[in-house]
């Protein structure tokens, strides 16, 4: 389950998580970790969950939806960068968070 959850956040969400990353999210969301057992990581909904709750903890909003408007996104996407480029997450090379047009 650890490393499926590093492998969507790297996949999907452009965030390099390591195993000790994971454990944690996983440990301080019991809940997603019952949504994984029954549907898998790779469930939409459950991707979807944990990009949310990500977010929540990082900025305390919402991880953004292809239906928000571009000032939205581009504003989450700069502030997530900011916070997570002074965390100890990495961010991926092909990642929302490296596209210069997002800034």
């Amino acid at each position: 389950m650890i490393s499926e959850v590093q492998r969507i956040f790297n996949d999907y969400h452009g965030i390099i998580m390591t195993e000790h990353q994971a454990v944690g999210f996983l440990l301080s969301h019991p809940r997603i970790v019952s949504e994984i057992n029954e549907w898998g990581a790779s469930d939409t909904c459950v991707r979807e969950c944990m990009a949310d709750l990500f977010s929540q903890e990082m900025i305390g909003k919402d991880w953004i939806c292809g239906g928000d408007p571009e000032p939205l996104k581009k504003s989450w996407i700069k502030e997530m960068t900011v916070v997570i480029n002074n965390s100890d997450y990495k961010i991926t090379d092909g990642s929302i968070f490296n596209d210069t047009t997002n800034k």
